[in-house]
This record gives C-alpha cells, structure tokens and sequence, in this order.
C-alpha cells in the first residue's frame, strides 16, 4: 500500500509538472481520480488521503494558472486556494473557491481576461462554480496586498451577514502559486482588522447554529435504526461545518495561523483553549463523517448522479450507525461548549 501510495502520486505530479497542455491535465485528473478509488477500496485514512489529494489539486491548478494566465499576470499574482480546498479537507471535486492577491500596476483587463480562462478551463476540469461566487472571475475576489487589507477591514467591520461569511472563507486560504509572503501579509492585515471584541466573536460564531439539529436528536434516530427507511442526512450541515467553523472561531481568537482543522486542533489543545479528550474526539468525529461523505460521493459517481453532501443511512452498516451517532453526539457537546464560551443563546 506504501509502495503504490508513494510511486502512484509521484507519477501524477511529475505529469502536472510536465504537462504542457490542458488535454495533459486532464489525463493527469483520470489518475488522481483512480487513485482515490484505489486508496478508498485499500483503506488509507481519510485527512491523510485528503491531505494528498490537496498536494496534487494545488500543483494541478497552479499548472492551469501558468497555462491560462499571461506572463505578466502569473509573474504578478498569488493564486490562492480557499473552503474545503485550502484546509486540506475535500478529495471529491468541489466548488471552485479561490482568490488572487495581485502586484500593483497590472492591466486590469489583463487580469480579468485570464482570470476568467482559469474559471472556465477549472469548469472543464469537473470543478463546479461555487454558487456565492466566490472565484478568481469576481472582481471581489482579487486585490492587491493593499486592497485586501482594505477589503478584511470591512469585512471584519461588518455586523453580520455576508461579510462576516466571506472573513471566515478568506480564513482558510492557502497559497497555490506566487509568492506566500502576500498571503501572510494579508493574514497580518486581518489579524489587525479582527476586534478584541467579545460582542464581535460571538456573532461570528453564530454561524455554527446556521444548521439546527434538533430534527437530528429527535425522529432522526427511529428512522436511523431501521434499514427499511431512507433517511437522508446531509452530513456537511449536521456535523462537519459546525465542527469546522467553531474551531476556525477558536483559532482566530487565540492567533491559530495554520487552516487545517485537524493541525488548528492540536494547536488549540497545546494553548489549553480545548481539553484533549474532547479534541480527540472532535477529529475522530470528523475524520469519520468525512469517510462518510468520501464513500456517499464515490457511491454518487459510480452511479452518474451529482455529488452531493447527503448520506443515505439506510445503506449504512450497524457499526457506522453506531459511530454516525456518537460522532453526531460529539458534534452536539462540542456545539454547547461553544455556545457557552461566546453566549449564543442570548441571540
């Protein structure tokens, strides 16, 4: 498994490296595609498989930017990977979320004329558009270092809403071209945006109510236990996003730099912000509904039907009920820790 895990995915990246065309890339995306389904069916760990699917993603679309962009424009950009994408957490092709940081001085049709080939080429590519927008072809989506502290300014400014929304997005973004140090400049930027403000982080944090479970404590659980029934559960509302966006809150609170939510676990346990039996239990929750959703996808592609978030239970064995609700009870304490630390229930 070591051995084919490691040849396999060096042979994908040298492709990327040495594709020159978009056919090149494509093929290239085959193989990652097979690969996944071979590392599924071998039993490798999801966050690790996930962690290689981003390697390979990065190279890929940093490749398509080198290809769809002018010179001037690729010399002069960072191209920057954000969501599930830049926390290295998705391994089925999801929604296109990505930003530019840009040099000053670029020709603004330049720019929006290769960043609109980038949208369109990653389309090609099977990358959905992301339904808020938030890709390289809108303006919103690409400043200067300046322009974005600016832009996190009035974001962080902002006393609910969109804004706020597009802050924590902007969160998890990881570089996937040109120079980081644009990227850790913005953080700064952000970091100095960010109010010291309890009031502030509490209708941040609102958000993690965004999705409620009661429907999920309550008759949920009858249809659960039997086969019979399809109940369908959107495991992204019911238990990843809540577990994401209240340790992404957390992290920011305490200056966490790193977008992973596994990595900002450790971090937040080693700053006491968490006790360690319950991060432990958050990332085996989340490591377990990801393999859920992976193994949903996969069921979803076989099958020729758009991917989706929702699981169907009833297909599920009696050990993954089992572990489906104690992953979601860990998803419920760790929901009321949050909702006691930032006051939620005043809203």
């Amino acid at each position: 498994l070591l051995s084919y895990f490691s040849n396999h995915s060096l042979s994908i990246a040298r492709q990327l490296e040495a594709a020159l065309t978009f056919a090149d890339l494509q093929a290239a995306m085959r193989d990652m595609e097979s690969l996944v389904t071979t590392l599924v069916t071998q039993g490798i760990k999801t966050p690790q498989l996930a962690r290689l699917v981003q390697v390979l993603n990065t190279q890929l679309m940093a490749r398509l930017w080198q290809m769809t962009a002018t010179p001037a424009v690729f010399a002069g950009s960072s191209l920057l990977a954000l969501g599930s994408e830049g926390r290295g957490e998705q391994i089925l092709k999801t929604d296109q979320d990505n930003a530019l940081i840009l040099a000053e001085g670029l020709d603004d049709k330049e720019v929006e004329h290769s960043a609109n080939l980038f949208t369109e080429h990653m389309l090609r590519l099977g990358f959905p558009p992301c339904p808020g927008g938030m890709m390289i072809n809108q303006s919103l989506w690409r400043h200067t270092v300046d322009g974005w502290g600016r832009m996190l300014r009035q974001w962080a400014g902002s006393a609910q809403g969109e804004g706020l929304m597009h802050l924590t997005i902007f969160l998890d973004a990881e570089p996937v071209s040109g120079p980081a140090a644009w990227l850790a400049a913005c953080r700064q930027a952000l970091r100095e945006a960010v109010r010291d403000d309890a009031a502030w982080f509490s209708r941040l944090a609102l958000a993690i109510e965004q999705f409620p479970t009661r429907k999920v404590e309550s008759g949920f659980w009858r249809q659960l236990l039997n086969r019979e029934v399809r109940a369908l559960l959107d495991i992204k509302k019911a238990g990843i996003f809540p577990v994401v966006h209240g340790v992404r809150v957390l992290a920011l609170e305490v200056g966490v730099d790193v977008p992973n939510t596994f990595d900002r676990l450790e971090a937040l346990t080693s700053r006491n912000i968490l006790e360690k039996p319950l991060a432990d239990d958050l990332a085996e929750s989340l490591a377990f509904l990801m393999r859920l959703r992976l193994d949903a996808g996969l069921e979803m592609l076989r099958r020729g039907a758009p991917l989706s978030n929702e699981v169907d239970t009833a297909s599920l064995s009696t050990l993954d009920k089992d572990l489906l609700q104690d992953a979601l009870q860990v998803v419920r304490r760790f929901k009321r820790m949050v909702t006691q630390r930032y006051g939620l229930d005043r809203f």
